[in-house]
């Protein structure tokens, strides 16, 4: 499984959601879970601020930037923070808009069922 965190460095409640991320991060990565993050940046400057929004969260996962901005045509993602989760066989389990919480209990609920 999955979890993708879509996010920019303008949205501050994409920043203020990393800690969290970082702790979900932790918490389940020896279950197997993976984290990706996609950052809507392609602007230099931009990419560098987000590096550094990384960096100081200790993000440790893979970052991308969709610098030819295809994460919201081929995901239909209008916003942010997005992130959605996706089992072995690319299906979502579940999309969700900033609400971490609810992804954590999808997470939990597909782990049990493993």
């Amino acid at each position: 499984m999955t979890l993708i965190d879509y996010w920019s460095t303008t949205c501050k409640p994409c920043i203020q959601d990393l800690p969290k991320l970082v702790t979900l991060y932790t918490k389940y990565k020896s279950q197997g879970v993976n984290f990706i993050s996609v950052t809507d940046e392609k602007d230099p400057k931009r990419i560098e601020t987000a590096n550094h929004i990384l960096e100081k969260n200790q993000v440790t996962w893979k970052n991308y930037f969709d610098i030819l901005k295809e994460f919201p045509k081929k995901l239909n993602a209008a916003g942010y923070p997005l992130q959605i989760l996706v089992d072995s066989n690319g299906t979502i389990i579940a999309r969700e808009m900033g609400a971490l919480d609810t992804i954590e209990t999808k997470m939990q609920n597909y782990l049990s069922k493993q």
